[in-house]
This record gives structure tokens, C-alpha cells and sequence, in this order.
């Protein structure tokens, strides 16, 4: 064994097992009857020093044992976060931690230096990070992230490494693993690059799991399928801490649940009471954030817009030459899209004799599994990549990315709010070049002043962060920039795909609230991808759905939604997971 394998084996108790030994199963099998908890921590906080300080945490109390998952609950800037990189060594070289206690696999974490750590992380307890493109490394191969994992913890023999790549990858989802492996992280989905980094970490088949919305960016059915394999390992013993803003997940996976607010536990107790009987008003004010059809027409959240500001400034532009007002404003016809497959393989159908109606005011949600063609039929709606037959006409004309001088002059009238709107920004610009870009030589200096500090009073953004740069702005705040960006040209339809996914539900509603007014008193309609069908149920007025690049379902949303006619409709729904009692 090398330094670290043998560090983190007696840091686990498993000292002398042979490297074909199956090491996990008896440790876990060992834990499981231990009364002593993988985890405990007493009195954590965890501060930052710098310019600013900040007290990320404190004063919280954490056990988790073999076989239970603890849950994490509560809004960005609360602290799950925090809490989950100290529990595997990574809050960073400005961190102060301070505890009375906190002990990991019966060793005092407090007194580990980096060497521990690394013999620690990914045997005794594997991480899985919210974004997984920055969690693998761009320059290793699916295969190559996974088979280090095996390698350092000794899991399997050498001569079982591909097997077991195949096997984890198989076992989270993947489709077509054995293509796949040899696939780096930039070519692969944002779904697919998630389980790539689950089977990564469950790889070294820690005895404590800690995962950090680690189903995210899943849609329901692979959501589905990681929350049967992450059960699985629960009955083997795993222990896990779970942080998550959807709070239906939580209900299916979690024993116990710690509501966090400003660093501090307001609430905690088992997950089945503190979901159906919440005691704290913060709680109480989460699980009413949560959208679904009993939501639909509703407000999730206590914000408003200023209605007759936002008619005024984003109420879309109209052209003397364009058409009445029941010709849509954006349509697809029978559009198809090809892509090459590696290696001259042939060519992936990605998008198959797709059409669709959005007229003003309309919105539209478009559903479906990742690879369905969702994001991208929404690059041949924005004109950034041409169908291969079929055509998209914006107010009745035709627009395609081969007539330049159409494409500028209505370019204006469809615009995009993406998933990852910090990756969408130019770090070189402040919130106001970021807002102002799409008018630069439109307007005047003065009415670009005025109409970007209109825009983000309209999304409840103070002026203050005009002057900041982006990279410092939480995810509902780079989110709502990004809606103002958006509505600075005053567009007649705005792309939006997957715009909550990676927000906290109070969030989430404050960003969905605004979406619905804004459509309600400008007119804007809004195309919706989303693989959250809570939210698109919540939120729009018809439904499409997608399966293999072909629209295969379409109506009225709660027609759709009640009353699915095709199998694959009928599968979607019955994976949205449902908040119960366990």
C-alpha cells in the first residue's frame, strides 16, 4: 500500500485488507452495527477573513450515522454549503473552523493536515459538488476521472477497472457507457456530466456520502434512478449529508433535516414531522415556495414587480411592418437537425419535423430528457444554428442564420436567459456593461443610463450593483441581471432554458414570480425548457414534450399533465417526485 491508501485504512479500521480484498462491503457491514456515529460535529462555525469578514456558521450540531442521511436545507447564503466543504477539508485557506467536536470515521478532523485529508477524501468520504464541470477535470477522459478514483483506494484489481468504469456508469444512468468513457467532460450534457461525477465519487465506496444538490441538473426519470441507487447504498450502510433546495428529494432520502438560515439551525428534527409540521415561520415560508399544480396561478413568494414601470420599459417593440397580433410571434415548422457522431459513426438526429405556435403573452413549456433536442430546438428558435430542412419565422418572417442583415434586424426580438447565467456573463464587465451590451449603440448614453437602472429596479436588484462585478453576485441575483440583459431590447419571446434549476426554492419562486408578471404586463411570451416539471406545471400555459428529438405530446398544460396521453408523457409524470412522509 502507499502512504496515503495505508492512512486511509486505519483512519477507517481496516487495516491490513489485501488490495482484491472487498474491503467496502466489510466496512460497511461493520459500521452498520456501530453505535457510534461516522460523523459528528459540536459547535461548528466556520468564518472567512479578508477584506470582509463573513460567519458562514454557527453554533451547529451534526451526527450522522451508518446507513442515515441527514439533510441540509435552506437558501443560498445560509450555510449548507459551507458546512459540506468543512466536513471533507475544503473550505478553503481563509477559512477559521472552530468546533468543540468534530470527529469523522473516530479520528479528530481537527487535527488533520492536508495528507490526512487526501487519504480521507474519496475513501472514507466522497464529495459531490452542484457543478460538475468544474468539479472533473476538462483534460481527463470519463474513463481516466474514474479509474484514479479506483487506483488510489485500491477497490478493485487493475485487471477490474474498466469493468467496474462500466459498471458505476451503468449504474447512474448513463446511456451507451462504454462509448461515453472516452469522453471528456465539455462533450457531454449537463445531466450526463452529473452522473459522470456521482458514479466518480461512489467509485471509492466511501462509508460517508456528501452530496450537494446532487440531483439538480437531473431530469425526473435519471433523478429517479439515483435516488433507487442512492437508497441502495443506504441499506449497505452508507452514511450520508445531503444538501438540497428540492425539497421532495429531501422527503425521499432523508431520515433528518436541518433547516439553515443565516448560518444557524432554525429547525431540525425528522424529516417526515419538520415537512408536514413545521414549526419555524422560515420553514414554513420554504415548503410554501414549492411550485406544483396547486401553486399554478398563485404567488410563490411575497415580492412584487412594479407592474406599470415594467409595461412601460419591457413592454416588447412593435414595427410597422410586422403583421397582426395572431400571427405568432415566433414559430417553428417542421425543423430538423443533424449532428456527426465521433469517429464518422453517421449522423444523430437531434431534433426531428419539430413545429410550434408561440404567440404574444403565451407561455410555453418544453419538456423532456436530457438529449430529447430541448436545448437544441432552443438554439434554432435563437438563430445560432440553422435547421437542416423546416424554417423559423419571427413575426412572419423567415429567419435563418444564412440572411444576415433579417437575422440583425429582428435578433432583437428573441433573446436568452440560460441556465448558467455567471458563464454567460464577460467577467471583464461590470452588472451595468453587463445589462447595457445589448444596447450599445442603440440608444444614447443617457437612455442607457436610465433604461438600465429601469430594468433592475423592475427585478428588485438596488443600483448599488451596477458597479460590481458579476463573479460577485449570488445565483438569484446573477439570474435576475440576466432577465434584465434580456428585456433591454424589449424582446417579443425570451428563450429561457432551465433559468431555476440551479436555485434555492425561495429563490426559485422569487425568479418564477417574476417571470409570470413580467409576461403579464408586458406581453412577452416566454418559451420555458425545464426538466423541473413542478415548475413548467406551475408556470405555463402549454406543454410540448420531447422524446429522441421528436415532439411526441403537446396541449394545455394541465390537459397534458392529467390527462398524458403518450407512455413517454406518462413515465415523465410519474417520476416527479412528491414531498411525503417517510
Amino acid at each position: 500500500m502507499t502512504a496515503a491508501v495505508s492512512e486511509r485504512s486505519e483512519l477507517a479500521g481496516e487495516s491490513g485488507a489485501g488490495a482484491d480484498a472487498p474491503g467496502s462491503i466489510t466496512r460497511l457491514a461493520a459500521a452498520r452495527d456501530s453505535a457510534q456515529p461516522l460523523l459528528r460535529v459540536k459547535n461548528l462555525s466556520v468564518s472567512f477573513t479578508g477584506r470582509h469578514p463573513v460567519d458562514a456558521v454557527s453554533g451547529l450540531d451534526l451526527s450522522v450515522y451508518p446507513g442515515q442521511t441527514v439533510a441540509l436545507v435552506g437558501e443560498s447564503g445560509s450555510g449548507k454549503s459551507v458546512t459540506a466543504r468543512t466536513i471533507v477539508g475544503l473550505a478553503g485557506e481563509h477559512s477559521r473552523i472552530s468546533a468543540d467536536e468534530f470527529q469523522l470515521s473516530g479520528r479528530d478532523a481537527l487535527a488533520f493536515g492536508e495528507r490526512q485529508w487526501q487519504a480521507v477524501r474519496g475513501g472514507v468520504v466522497g464529495f459531490v459538488l452542484q457543478d460538475a464541470l468544474t468539479a472533473l477535470d476538462p483534460l481527463r477522459t470519463v474513463k481516466r476521472e474514474i479509474t484514479e478514483v479506483l487506483r488510489t483506494h485500491k477497490v478493485v484489481p487493475r485487471r477490474e477497472y474498466e469493468r467496474r468504469v462500466l459498471e458505476l456508469l451503468a449504474d447512474v444512468g448513463v446511456d451507451d457507457p462504454e462509448h461515453r468513457v472516452n469522453q471528456y467532460p465539455h462533450q457531454l450534457s449537463g445531466g450526463l456530466r452529473q452522473r459522470a461525477l456521482i458514479a466518480s465519487s461512489l467509485a471509492g465506496e466511501p462509508e460517508l456520502l456528501v452530496l450537494d444538490e446532487p440531483t439538480t441538473a437531473l431530469d425526473v426519470t435519471i433523478q429517479a434512478q439515483i435516488i433507487e441507487l442512492l437508497r441502495e447504498y443506504q441499506r449497505r450502510g452508507t452514511a450520508m449529508l445531503m444538501i438540497s433546495h428540492d425539497l421532495a428529494v429531501v422527503s425521499q432520502l432523508a431520515d433528518q433535516v436541518i433547516v439553515m438560515h443565516d448560518g444557524k439551525a432554525v429547525e431540525e428534527g425528522p424529516v417526515a414531522r419538520v415537512l408536514s409540521q413545521p414549526v419555524a415561520a422560515y420553514t414554513k415560508s420554504l415548503l410554501a415556495a414549492v411550485p406544483s399544480a396547486a401553486s399554478r396561478g398563485q404567488r410563490l413568494s411575497g415580492e412584487r414587480i412594479n407592474v406599470n414601470e415594467a409595461a412601460e420599459l419591457a413592454r416588447p417593440a412593435q414595427d410597422p411592418n410586422w403583421v397582426a397580433a395572431e400571427v405568432p410571434v415566433l414559430q417553428a415548422d417542421n425543423v430538423t437537425r443533424y449532428f456527426p457522431l465521433p469517429g464518422g459513426r453517421g449522423r444523430r438526429r437531434a431534433v426531428a419535423d419539430v413545429s410550434l405556435r408561440l404567440h404574444r403573452g403565451q407561455k410555453l413549456g418544453i419538456v423532456g430528457e436530457s438529449g430529447s433536442g430541448k436545448s437544441t430546438l432552443a438554439r434554432i428558435l435563437l438563430g445560432l444554428i440553422a435547421p437542416d430542412s423546416g424554417e423559423v419565422r419571427v413575426h412572419g418572417e423567415s429567419w435563418t442564420v444564412k440572411d444576415r442583415e433579417l437575422w440583425r434586424r429582428l435578433r432583437h426580438s428573441v433573446q436568452f436567459i440560460s441556465q448558467d447565467p455567471i458563464g454567460s456573463f464577460d467577467m471583464r464587465y461590470t452588472v451595468a456593461e453587463v445589462i447595457s451590451e445589448p444596447i450599445q449603440g442603440v440608444l444614447s448614453p443617457k437612455e442607457i443610463a436610465e433604461r438600465t437602472a429601469g430594468l433592475l429596479h423592475i427585478v428588485g436588484l438596488d443600483e448599488r450593483v451596477l458597479k460590481v462585478s458579476p463573479r460577485l453576485l449570488s445565483g438569484g441575483q446573477a439570474q435576475r441581471v440576466a432577465i434584465c440583459r434580456a428585456l433591454a431590447l424589449r424582446p417579443s419571446v425570451i428563450i429561457c432554458d432551465e433559468p431555476v434549476s440551479a436555485l434555492d426554492v425561495s429563490i426559485q419562486a422569487q425568479v418564477l414570480d417574476l417571470l409570470h408578471e413580467l409576461n403579464r404586463a408586458t406581453g412577452t411570451a416566454l418559451a420555458f425548457i425545464s426538466h423541473d416539471l413542478g415548475v413548467v406545471r406551475h408556470l405555463c400555459d402549454q406543454v410540448i414534450v420531447m422524446n429522441n428529438g421528436f415532439v411526441v405530446e403537446r396541449g394545455d398544460a394541465d390537459e397534458v399533465f392529467d390527462h398524458p396521453e403518450h407512455p413517454y408523457t406518462r413515465s415523465l409524470i410519474s417520476a416527479i417526485p412528491q414531498i411525503s412522509a417517510k
